[in-house]
């Protein structure tokens, strides 16, 4: 008996090391804190997406210098008919404190919030965010942890 759990190990083994080294991740970084304890502070640069029924969005990061962040967010919603899309956008810096920001614009107000390869976005006024039933609010996975490009932050 412990020689088939062995082999049915032994068999998972590959196919467990490819789900870990496929897993994008958030990297932490270490530095001296003000008392000269050392602390690790998350670094949050990377693409997250979310999807929710008729609703997508890309949010972009880019780390500046220490909690600050450039962001970029697109939200897209599809109707049923073809071509029915609208979009809304938002893109500023961010200063990240606690795993928690915030950016106001003209007419709304968004909140991130980050944990563990996750940030959930919400925002006050999702009707001024980018009209007809665009809605940037949801959960956002980490899908990649590489810097996007200045040219990802044009488009």
């Amino acid at each position: 008996m412990k020689l088939s759990s062995k082999v049915f190990s032994i068999a998972l083994l590959p196919t467990v090391a490819l789900a870990f080294l496929t897993m994008p991740y958030t990297t932490a970084k270490e530095t001296k804190g003000s008392q000269g304890k050392t602390t690790q502070t998350l670094d949050l640069t990377g693409s997250y997406q979310m999807r929710s029924g008729k609703s997508s969005g890309l949010l972009l990061l880019k780390k500046i210098a220490g909690a600050k962040y450039r962001f970029l967010l697109n939200s897209t919603w599809e109707g049923e008919n073809p071509g029915q899309v609208n979009t809304g956008e938002s893109a500023g810096i961010i200063n990240c404190k606690n795993g928690t920001a915030s950016h106001q614009e003209e007419g709304f107000k968004l909140f991130f919030n980050f944990n563990k390869g996750v940030c959930e976005i919400k925002c006050d006024n999702p009707q001024a965010f980018g009209g007809i039933n665009v809605n940037p609010e949801g959960s956002y996975r980490l899908s990649s942890n590489k810097e996007p490009s200045e040219a990802e932050f044009m488009e």
